[in-house]
C-alpha cells in the first residue's frame, strides 16, 4: 500500500520537473529522458498539459481580484478592451512567456452559467458580461494543455449627460435644454455634453412624471403637458448595466409675453380662425412656439363690416381657453389685424432670390446692406416705400453698423400701399462676424499660467477650477491672431453655467464668440475625480516576520484616528513631485482627510468569539488584543467627492496585538495559536528550537517531546516529584524503556513520565520516543497527568454520548474513548467542531490542549 502511494507522488513530481526543464534544453541542459529513466518510472503522456492546464494565465491591462480571476471596465467609446494573456505558469514549473510565442493559441470566449468557455471565438470584447480567456499549447513541451483565466467586463460608466429639444432644421444642436409647452409632444434626446448619444445604440430611455409609484413597472409617458418629469437613461452596449435619471421640466407657455401674427391672406375668401404663429424668446434665448390651433381668431364686426370678402384691412379677435393649464397669462391686445391681398410678393437680395440666411465675414471685407432688399409682384419691382424692414430684439442700428452678432430680419410688404392688391412677408437671418475660424486648428485655450489645454483632469482637492482661470485666442493660417473678443465659460453637467467647479463632477469649458464663427470643436472636458477611498491602509502597523498588527498600547490605552495614521493612495506615481512618503507598496500615499475622521463617519468594530462584529465606543478603540475593523463612511456631500468601497463606506481589518509575546517568527499575530504559543512559553511549559526563534507550530511532535512538556508542566507548578527516578544528569536516566537512551534530552523526563504513570510503553518493551503523536495519544497522556499530578477526576458519565456530539466522534479508537470524552467535555480538545482523533497532532495544537487543560476550573 505504501509502495503504491510513493510511486504516485513519485510520479507527479517527475512530470512537473521534466516540464520545467523544457526551457533549458535549447541552451544544452541533459535529455530530459534521462532524468525520466532514473526514477524508474512510466512517464506516460500529458502529464505536462495537465500541469499547464492547471496553470495560472496572467492577463495584462485587467485588474487581478484575490479569486484569480480579472476584471476590466469596458470602454466608453465603445473600443474594444485592452486586454493581453501575458504568461502561463504551469502548475509546479516556471512562468511561460507568450509574446512571440508560436506554441501558444490565445482565443476569447463568452462565458457559460458555470464560468466555461461558450459558442465560437470573439475577435474583441466591447461589452460587459463574463468571458474566459484560453490559451492553449498546440506545440512544444505543454503540448494539448489548455489554461484559462476568468474575465468580468463590467459596464463603462454613462457620460454626463442632458435631455435636450430636438431642433427639426438641425438634427445636430444639442443646445436647446429648456422646454416650454408648445401643444406638442417633445421630441426629447439625451448629449453627452454636447455630443449626440445615439438611441437604440447608447442608450434606451424612459420618461416618467416626476412622483411616478411602480417605476420598474410605470410605462413611458409623452413629454407635453407642462410640469416635472424624469427620463430614466438605461445604457446599452458598453454602457449595458448603467443608468442615470435626467430631471425634466416643462413650463406652461406664457401669453403674456406673446406674439400673435397672422400671415396675409392671400387671393381666397376664407377667413383665418387661427394665427400663423403664437411665440416668444424665454429667458434662456430659445424660442417658445405655440401650437396656433390652440388660439381662436374671431372675426370682429364691431368695425364697420360685417364681410371678409374684400382685399383690405380687417380686424379679428384671438383669445385661448381658460381651462388649458398648460397656458398662462393674458395677451397684452386681442385684437389682431388681418390683411387680404390679391397676390403675394416674392424678395430679392442684390438681385438674387432671398436665402434663409447669410454669413457675413467682416475679413473679406464683407458687408450685409439692407438697402439691397427688393420685393416683386411678379416681374414688376415694388416701390421701396411700399416695403418694410424690421430686426427683431431692436437690433436694427447694430446691424446697420455690421457689428458682429446674429441678426432676425423680416422683410413685408405694406398691404395698404399697394392697394391690397401685394402682401406677404419674408423672415431670414445675417451672422455678422469678424472672422471664420475652425476651432479644431486654429482657436486654441490657455490657463492661468499661459499653457495650452485640451482636457483638464485633477483629483478633487477642494480647490475651484475657475472660469476666469482660462482664456481663448484665435488665429489665422499664418499664425497671426485675429482680433474678436473669445469667452471661455464653464457648464456644469446639467449644462448650466457656473463660476466656479470645486465638487468631483463632469464640467465643460466652452469657447464662445459673438465676434467670431467658429466652426469644429469648442469645448474643453473638466474632470474632478473623486478621491479614491475604496481601499485604505493604517500607517501605525508593524510587521512581525511577515504579519501585519497594531500594536497594543501601554496599559490598554485606547488609539485615538489621528493615532491609526490612516493612509490613501494619491494615484501619484512615486517620485513625482509633492508626494507622501512610500508605504505599503503603494505608489505614494496621503493622511485620510479630518473631515471624515470623526465619531460620525468613522465606527470601530470587534469580532467576538462567535465570530460576529460588535460595535465599540470611540474612546474604546483597540484597547484589547483581538480582530478588529474600522469603517470609514460619509454623508452625501462625502459621497459626492470620495469614492469608497462598498455602499459609501471602506472597511479595513486588523490584528491587534501585544508586541511583548512577538517570540517566534513562525508564531503571528492573527494566528490562532498565537496567545496558546506565547502562553506555553512564557509558563515554561514549552520551548522553540534550539538556538533559533522558530517554534515550529505546524510540525509534528513524537512522544519524547511530550514527555518533555508534561515534565515542563509539574515543575513549572512545583509537582515534580523525582522519587523512584534512577539515574542524574552526568551518567544519565534509566527509563526501563529499550529503545530510550539514557542521555537523551528526553530520558529524564520519560523516566519521571515513566515513575509517575503519566506515559507507558509497548508491550514489546519500548517506548518509541521519536514516533509521532495522535491526538487521541495527548488526549491519553493529558488525562494520565490530570489523574496522576493533579488528582483530576477523568472519568464520564456518558464517553458515547460526548463523543456522539461530534461528527467524527464514532471515529475515536476504542481504547481512546473514555479519555477523549473527558477532553472534549471540558474543553481540551474539539473546540474547532471536529476532533481528528487519529491525526499525528503538531506543535500549536499541543500548546492549545495543555493551555485549555490549565485554564480547568
Amino acid at each position: 500500500m505504501t509502495e503504491n502511494v510513493n510511486r504516485k507522488h513519485t510520479k507527479k513530481v517527475a512530470a512537473v520537473v521534466t516540464a520545467s526543464l523544457v526551457g533549458a534544453l535549447s541552451l544544452g541542459a541533459a535529455p530530459v529522458a534521462a532524468v525520466a529513466e532514473d526514477t524508474g518510472i512510466d512517464m506516460q503522456v500529458g502529464e505536462q498539459a495537465d500541469a499547464f492546464s492547471r496553470g495560472t494565465v496572467e492577463l495584462s491591462g485587467a485588474t487581478l481580484a484575490a479569486d484569480g480571476s480579472y476584471a476590466v471596465a469596458a470602454n466608453g467609446d465603445g473600443k474594444p478592451v485592452s486586454v493581453q494573456a501575458v504568461s502561463v505558469t504551469p502548475l509546479g514549473a516556471a512562468k511561460v512567456a507568450l509574446a512571440d510565442n508560436d506554441d501558444y493559441e490565445v482565443s476569447l470566449y463568452k462565458a457559460n452559467s458555470s464560468g466555461n468557455p461558450t459558442g465560437d471565438a470573439l475577435e474583441s470584447i466591447v461589452e460587459p458580461g463574463s468571458y474566459v480567456v484560453t490559451v492553449e499549447a498546440v506545440a512544444g513541451a505543454y503540448e494539448g494543455g489548455m489554461a484559462t483565466a476568468k474575465l468580468t467586463v463590467t459596464a463603462a460608466s454613462l457620460p454626463s449627460m442632458y435631455a435636450y429639444e430636438v431642433d427639426a432644421d438641425d438634427s445636430q444642436d444639442t443646445s436647446d435644454r429648456t422646454f416650454t409647452y408648445t401643444g406638442s409632444e417633445i421630441d426629447l434626446a439625451i448629449s453627452n455634453d454636447g455630443e449626440k448619444l445615439v438611441a437604440g445604440e447608447d442608450y434606451t430611455v424612459k420618461v416618467l412624471k416626476a412622483g411616478t409609484d411602480n417605476v420598474s413597472t410605470a410605462p413611458s409617458v409623452a413629454v407635453e403637458d407642462a410640469g416635472d418629469y424624469v427620463a430614466i437613461v438605461s445604457g446599452i452596449g458598453q454602457y449595458a448595466g448603467q443608468q442615470v435619471q435626467i430631471p425634466v421640466t416643462v413650463a406652461p407657455f406664457d401669453f403674456s409675453r406673446a406674439q400673435v401674427v397672422v400671415a396675409d391672406v392671400i387671393g381666397i375668401d376664407t377667413a383665418p380662425t387661427h394665427p400663423t404663429t403664437v411665440s416668444y424668446v424665454d429667458g434662456a434665448g430659445s424660442v417658445a412656439s405655440l401650437d396656433p390651433s390652440l388660439v381662436n381668431l374671431a372675426f370682429k364686426s364691431g368695425d364697420g363690416t360685417s364681410l371678409f370678402d374684400k382685399n383690405g384691412s380687417y380686424i379679428f379677435t384671438a383669445s385661448f381657453s381658460d381651462s388649458n393649464a398648460n397656458l398662462t397669462g393674458a395677451l397684452a391686445s386681442s385684437d389682431v389685424t388681418v390683411n387680404k391681398v390679391g397676390a403675394a410678393a416674392t424678395y430679392r437680395y442684390d438681385g438674387s432670390a432671398l436665402r434663409d440666411s447669410y454669413l457675413v465675414n467682416k475679413e473679406d471685407e464683407e458687408v450685409f446692406d439692407l438697402t439691397k432688399l427688393a420685393a416683386y409682384n411678379g416681374s414688376t419691382a415694388i416701390g421701396s416705400d411700399a416695403l418694410s424692414v424690421s430686426v427683431a430684439d431692436g437690433k436694427a442700428e447694430a446691424l446697420a453698423a455690421q457689428q458682429p452678432g446674429t441678426y432676425t430680419v423680416t422683410v413685408s410688404v405694406n398691404a395698404a400701399a399697394t392697394g391690397y392688391a401685394v402682401g406677404g412677408s419674408a423672415t431670414f437671418k445675417v451672422t455678422i462676424v469678424e472672422a471664420v475660424v475652425d476651432a479644431d486648428s486654429d482657436v486654441y485655450v490657455y490657463d492661468n499660467q499661459g499653457n495650452v489645454v485640451s482636457s483638464i483632469e485633477k483629483t478633487y482637492d477642494k480647490q475651484p477650477v475657475k472660469a476666469s482661470d482660462f482664456s481663448a485666442k484665435a488665429f489665422d493660417d499664418k499664425g497671426n491672431e485675429i482680433a474678436g473678443t473669445l469667452a471661455v465659460k464653464l457648464y456644469d453637467a446639467e449644462g448650466n453655467e457656473i463660476d466656479q467647479a470645486v465638487d468631483a463632477g463632469s464640467y465643460t469649458l466652452k469657447v464662445t464668440s459673438d465676434q467670431l464663427q467658429i466652426s469644429g470643436d469648442t469645448e474643453v472636458p473638466v474632470t474632478i475625480d473623486k478621491i479614491d477611498l475604496s481601499e485604505l491602509k493604517i500607517g501605525a502597523l508593524k510587521d512581525w516576520h511577515g504579519a501585519a498588527y497594531l500594536p497594543l498600547k501601554d496599559e490598554g490605552a485606547a488609539y485615538t484616528w489621528a493615532d491609526f495614521d490612516l493612509l490613501y493612495d494619491t494615484g501619484i506615481a512615486a517620485g513625482d513631485e509633492d508626494e507622501a512618503d512610500d508605504k505599503a507598496g503603494w505608489d505614494s500615499v496621503a493622511m485620510l482627510p479630518d473631515e471624515l475622521l470623526t465619531d460620525d463617519s468613522v465606527t470601530v468594530e470587534k469580532k467576538d468569539d462567535a465570530g460576529s462584529w460588535a460595535e465599540v465606543e470611540p474612546d474604546e478603540a483597540c484597547a484589547t488584543e483581538g480582530t478588529w475593523r474600522i469603517t470609514i463612511g460619509g454623508d452625501a456631500g462625502a459621497l459626492a467627492n470620495y469614492q469608497f468601497a462598498d455602499d459609501g463606506a471602506t472597511s479595513i481589518e486588523f490584528v491587534v496585538a501585544d508586541s511583548d509575546k512577538n517570540l517566534f517568527s513562525d508564531v503571528r499575530p492573527g494566528d490562532w495559536f498565537y496567545q496558546v504559543v506565547y502562553t506555553a512559553k512564557t509558563e515554561g511549559w514549552m520551548n522553540g528550537y534550539a538556538d533559533t526563534i522558530i517554534f515550529g507550530a505546524g510540525n509534528s511532535i513524537t512522544r519524547g517531546e511530550v514527555a518533555c512538556v508534561l515534565f515542563n508542566m509539574a515543575d513549572a507548578d512545583g509537582k515534580l516529584d523525582m522519587e523512584g527516578v534512577v539515574g542524574n544528569d552526568e551518567d544519565g536516566y534509566l527509563t526501563g524503556f529499550s529503545d530510550v537512551a539514557s542521555k537523551q534530552f528526553y530520558s529524564e523526563a520519560i523516566a519521571w513520565a515513566k515513575q509517575t504513570g503519566v506515559v507507558n510503553g509497548y508491550g514489546d518493551g519500548t517506548f518509541a520516543p521519536d514516533a509521532p503523536v495522535t491526538r487521541e495519544e495527548l488526549a491519553a497522556m493529558l488525562a494520565n497527568y490530570a489523574r496522576k499530578i493533579d488528582g483530576v477526576d477523568t472519568s464520564v458519565a456518558d464517553p458515547d454520548a460526548a463523543l456522539a456530539e461530534f461528527p467524527d466522534g464514532s471515529s475515536v479508537s476504542e481504547w481512546a474513548e473514555s479519555v477523549v470524552a473527558w477532553a472534549v467535555e471540558d474543553g481540551i480538545m474539539g473546540n474547532g467542531g471536529v476532533i481528528n482523533p487519529s491525526s499525528d497532532i503538531i506543535r500549536a495544537e499541543v500548546a492549545a490542549m495543555i493551555v485549555n487543560y490549565d485554564s480547568l476550573d
